[in-house]
């Protein structure tokens, strides 16, 4: 293996290694990172690999002119040190031929795909063990995101790339093109661990940087990372530009190529993670020609009796990307993942690309929901950004709901309402856009029922005091509090109707809902309303306008 050592030595990031000791011990993963950068890293343990296998590859690889296009990128790779030919002598070590395939990317450009999950049941990923570690997502930017303050972005180029794998594991990832045997030498995103390893790396990076911005001091400064993009925050463009240099540097040094193309000094103005950001319009926006694509594969997908699991695969990129702008959008994205996976017996083998499977009612309702809401402000979400910090939030709302003899109660800092279980069936009909529960709910999960209903009506009769507002509202339902939060909670519930109906509400209204438990006992506003019973509800509401010295809320005063 003396010619593999040789190659693993030449690795940027290992060269780098005693700046990684330098800046990032004392990170909490350092010993994994600096293992890798010493040794490479292993693919998975000698006694977990795979029966050898060799793969042809897909079809997708001669189609068109992908076979150029693909061959282009196999012959920069070898260029630059990323793929290997193993000398004769070792070749018989490269007994697990994985396929290669091609996505098209516009005319005249694919990505080469290395399927690390074919044979299905007997591939390399299929031995890989991995700890699920989730990138930042885009809210957390948009939370700290303030009126007029600068941005700027770094991206690395082919960031996965970077990474060192064990030499001692080079033949399990070996590959065929035009005859020629190839072992690949760097972290391929069609590893099983990719994500986790490159969130690993991508953390200690950040880790070392907020040491850096401690020491260095002056107006705040935010840094966030999501893979490979990197986005610089400050209401300062001097400080903002000084990080700005400062994370360019530190990743040079650390061996990084970063892509210069891709390097946004500070602005109020920004595109990161296909999303623009405007901070003078406190806006966030999805690329038009996105969201048309978007949309053809929903309605298609909505439209079709059977799809391809490609054709899947397809639509979840497609809408994962839509979900860091349309508020609850991941939960929508259930119907798919289950077919996609079937939920049946592991032992079963995988969906196949070609494999056709039947579109179900709940992917169907899944793709009717983002046909809707998508097309909100003609796919343009240039809604401003709502601020989840506590001091704007929205304070005074409390839900209570009872069914049989019962209804909906809702009070709203002042304001309120009461509706009779009569009233509700009246005033949202079996059929109508918000149906009430006493139309439709089985007994036995009533009260369930009208606890979801009731946050579906405190958005339906005070929307327009909540259009781009985060409120707190209180109910004494854990179960609605469930649906509400994780939003995704009740998608295969008798509560999806519902859950479905207040996240579209959410939307329209550009808003959000923090919920918080109040004991049945402590919710002595809402309680009575939904009962009917006005002799004890105005002993409570004048007991808390007393508290509140009969003053309304800032809110309420400034509408």
């Amino acid at each position: 293996m003396r010619w593999a050592r040789g190659l693993l030595r030449k690795n940027p990031l290992r060269l780098a290694r005693e700046v990684w000791a330098a800046e990032c011990n004392g990170y909490p993963w350092y010993e994994l990172i600096a293992h890798v950068l010493e040794h490479g890293l292993a693919v998975t343990h000698p006694d977990q690999r795979p029966e050898p296998f060799d793969m042809p590859n897909h079809g997708s690889c001669a189609q068109g002119n992908a076979h150029a296009l693909a061959s282009a990128i196999i012959a920069a790779e070898f260029a630059e040190g990323l793929i290997s030919q193993p000398p004769p002598g070792v070749r018989h070590e490269c007994r697990w031929i994985h396929p290669l395939g091609c996505v098209p990317k516009g005319a005249d450009a694919v990505r080469v795909i290395h399927d690390f999950s074919s044979p299905a049941g007997q591939s390399v990923n299929d031995r890989i063990d991995y700890a699920p570690l989730s990138f930042d997502k885009v809210d957390a930017a948009f939370a700290v995101l303030r009126l007029c303050m600068f941005m700027a972005k770094i991206d690395i180029r082919a960031f996965f790339r970077h990474i060192p794998m064990d030499p001692a594991d080079w033949g399990l990832l070996a590959f065929r093109w035009d005859g020629v045997l190839y072992v690949d030498m760097r972290l391929n995103f069609g590893a099983r661990n990719a994500p986790e390893v490159a969130a690993r790396f991508s953390y200690a990076v950040l880790w070392a940087v907020h040491r850096r911005l401690a020491r260095m001091g002056g107006p705040l400064v935010h840094v966030f990372v999501v893979c490979d993009d990197w986005l610089i925050l400050s209401a300062c463009r001097d400080a903002c530009a000084r990080a700005w240099r400062m994370v360019q540097d530190l990743l040079l040094r650390l061996g990084f190529a970063l892509s210069e193309r891709k390097l946004i000094a500070p602005t109020q103005r920004i595109l990161w993670l296909w999303l623009e950001l405007d901070s003078t319009l406190m806006t966030v926006r999805l690329p038009a020609d996105k969201v048309a694509k978007a949309l053809a594969s929903v309605r298609a997908v909505g439209a079709a009796a059977s799809v391809t699991r490609r054709e899947l695969d397809s639509v979840f990129g497609y809408l994962s990307f839509c979900s860091g702008v349309v508020y609850g959008g991941r939960a929508f994205l259930h119907g798919v993942r289950r077919l996609r996976f079937r939920n049946r017996d592991p032992r079963a083998p995988p969906l196949l690309a070609h494999e056709r499977v039947a579109v179900d009612p709940g992917l169907r309702a899944d793709m009717a929901w983002w046909s809707e809401n998508l097309e909100l402000f003609n796919g343009d979400r240039r809604a401003k950004l709502v601020s989840q910090s506590a001091e704007h939030r929205v304070l005074g709302i409390q839900l209570d709901a009872r069914g049989g003899d019962g209804g909906v109660g809702v009070w709203f800092d002042g304001a309120f309402i009461g509706l009779t279980c009569a009233e509700c069936n009246a005033r949202y009909p079996a059929g109508g856009t918000l149906v009430s529960p006493g139309a439709w709910v089985p007994a036995s999960g009533a009260g369930n029922h009208w606890e979801m209903f009731a946050f579906c009506v405190l958005l339906d009769l005070f929307g327009d005091l909540l259009v781009g507002q985060y409120v707190e509202v209180e109910s004494d339902s854990m179960s609605a509090i469930k649906c509400v939060r994780e939003l995704s909670a009740a998608l295969d519930s008798q509560l999806a109707a519902l859950t479905r109906t207040f996240l579209g509400q959410c939307v329209r209204l550009n808003m959000r809902v923090l919920p918080l438990h109040v004991a049945g006992v402590d919710n002595v506003l809402a309680d009575p309303l939904s009962r009917d019973d006005c002799p004890r509800f105005g002993r409570e509401a004048r007991a808390w306008l007393w508290r509140h010295r009969g003053e309304r809320s800032a809110f309420l005063a400034q509408l």
